[in-house]
């Protein structure tokens, strides 16, 4: 854990030796399972039955648990108790300090349509780790107002590789949460989002010597979000029609995205040109949706969408 500490304060420290070691409760010796270890962020072989799935969320837990587990995770989600998971930071639409605006951009159904989400505003719901959330998502040129629930079920603590630690950050942590999200049911072509988030968080203690106050917080791990290949706070679920119960394939969140299967080429962050066409022409044409964002000084400090098309 890092403490940060603007005077002196007893050092912080989570009772790690207490905290509940993973246990694995699936069986990672079947083809299904391997085949969703690759696909997670590559692709499975042309035979594989993943190609047709539409809900990842429950192999994005068994990937998850798995990894966390071969590299000797802990749930240290009771040790967190009394720690504030930072809603505006795990959930907005904003990947870095400064951007404003930005919607998340995901994939929708077989065909990878372009999906996107623009998260606006929370409330606290007083149960444990919940938030109400409001937004409004975009499929095509159609946009739906929703409002719905994001809970966390578990932290993950890790411990880093030897070279990465130091004094004070010996650990990466994982969040996972549940999500249902229900766009407007008295709008044509709407239905509800639901699955697994995760993200990687970093676990923060400060001290603020002016209001003597200790804050708490679990906030987004932001570190390479500038980088090729970035990737984080990541939905992965599905969506169901509220009139016809079909259900369809919605993953989106901070630039790669996991199980999106062939959308991408190679590790990269090159669009597929056969999905080009579904709703994707103005995004991979890079600079022809987004502006520059500046301070009263002229300096950039980040993005933000041209078209506001949540405010519609």
């Amino acid at each position: 854990m890092r403490i940060f500490a603007l005077c002196t304060l007893p050092v912080l420290a989570m009772n790690v030796e207490a905290a509940e070691p993973l246990t694995l409760e699936l069986d990672t010796t079947t083809t299904l399972f391997g085949e969703t270890k690759q696909a997670m962020w590559g692709m499975p072989d042309s035979s594989s039955t993943l190609w047709e799935e539409q809900d990842f969320s429950k192999a994005l837990n068994d990937y998850l648990m798995w990894d966390g587990y071969r590299q000797g995770a802990k749930n240290v989600t009771n040790d967190l108790k009394g720690y504030e998971a930072n809603a505006i930071d795990l959930y907005s639409s904003h990947i870095r300090k400064g951007d404003n605006a930005m919607p998340y951009n995901g994939v929708f159904g077989p065909r990878n349509k372009r999906l996107q989400v623009y998260v606006s505003d929370y409330t606290r719901t007083g149960a444990d780790n919940a938030i109400r959330v409001f937004g409004v998502t975009k499929r095509g040129k159609q946009t739906h107002p929703f409002t719905g629930s994001i809970k966390v079920q578990k932290v993950l603590q890790t411990p880093k590789a030897a070279e990465l630690r130091t004094k004070t950050d010996t650990a990466s942590y994982t969040l996972l949460a549940t999500y249902e999200l229900e766009e407007d049911r008295n709008e044509e072509g709407t239905g509800i989002l639901k699955g697994s988030y995760y993200a990687k968080v970093n676990v923060l203690a400060t001290f603020n010597f002016m209001t003597n106050e200790l804050k708490r917080q679990i906030l987004t791990d932001r570190d390479g979000a500038d980088n090729y290949g970035y990737s984080n706070r990541n939905f992965v679920g599905t969506w169901t029609s509220y009139r016809t119960g079909e259900t369809l394939k919605a993953i989106w969140g901070d630039n790669l995205l996991p199980f999106s299967l062939d959308f991408r080429i190679g590790i990269g962050e090159v669009l597929n040109e056969k999905y080009v066409d579904n709703d994707w022409k103005k995004y991979s044409d890079n600079d022809s949706e987004i502006e520059a964002v500046y301070d009263e000084e002229g300096e950039q400090i980040g993005i933000k969408q041209k078209d506001e098309w949540w405010n519609r």
